[in-house]
């Protein structure tokens, strides 16, 4: 018998299919990541951010799990382009998890932008 992924598995990988969505822009992959409550308030922001930038490459740099409050940060530095002027920038983002939810499992609830440069 198999055993179930652990929280932390299940973290990565969702870390993962958020940060692929984002990659490849696409919005309903995006959307299933972040957190009901969340979404009116995030999805604007994410969607005007793909229709303005490409991701070209993205790195996981920091990854902290709180076990108790079911809560989790990840620091992603993500390498895009501005479609106006082609410019290739950098930007570091403190992206915030809750684990729960309906299918249970890691929802996006906040992200802050650190550093664009």
């Amino acid at each position: 018998m198999a055993c179930a992924p652990s929280r932390i598995e299940r973290f990565n990988d969702r870390l993962e299919e958020y940060n692929q969505a984002l990659r490849w822009a696409t919005p309903p992959r995006i959307k299933s990541c972040v957190s009901v409550p969340k979404r009116d308030s995030l999805l604007p922001d994410l969607s005007a951010q793909l229709e303005e930038e490409n991701v070209v490459d993205f790195s996981v740099t920091d990854v902290k799990l709180d076990k108790k409050t079911k809560r989790a940060f990840a620091t992603v530095n993500y390498t895009f382009y501005r479609n106006d002027t082609q410019a290739v920038k950098d930007r570091i983002e403190r992206l915030s998890w809750e684990y729960g939810g309906t299918p249970e499992a890691w929802y996006l609830v906040a992200r802050d932008i650190v550093r664009i440069k």
